[in-house]
């Protein structure tokens, strides 16, 4: 059940997946989540305690050190992108002893794909 697993895991939950899905920590009851978002949502989500903390990425190493000793965060629910932007929050998580949750990436659409604007031109071209 959503409140036993919050008793278990966190009191004070970072979560830096942005405001979609989270109606399935609706049972946390015990869990306070902080919300990183761009900008303000215009509605409440279905959690009951809830900050939303508003900026902008980047987000480095020392900025997600200070939010997590801020607002004492004792876990922390990512997704798993594949990149720097994941790195800095996973670091300062690690340093501090505490939970992670890594939501993995959804499998790819099958099809081709290119890494870049000059592969996609290429590849274009290479068609015509």
């Amino acid at each position: 059940k959503g409140t036993d697993l919050s008793r278990r895991i966190a009191k004070r939950g970072f979560e830096a997946t942005g405001q979609s899905g989270l109606e399935v920590f609706r049972e946390c009851s015990d869990t306070h989540f902080f919300i990183r978002v761009i900008e303000p949502p215009a509605t409440s989500p279905p959690i009951k305690k809830h900050t939303f903390i508003c900026t902008r990425p980047p987000h480095g190493l020392e900025e997600e050190r200070a939010l997590m000793a801020n607002y004492d965060i004792d876990a922390l629910l990512a997704k798993d992108s594949g990149g720097a932007a994941t790195e800095a929050k996973i670091t300062a998580a690690l340093e501090r002893e505490i939970h992670i949750i890594l939501l993995k990436r959804p499998l790819s659409e099958p099809g081709e794909y290119v890494e870049n604007v000059e592969d996609a031109l290429t590849w274009l071209r290479d068609r015509s």
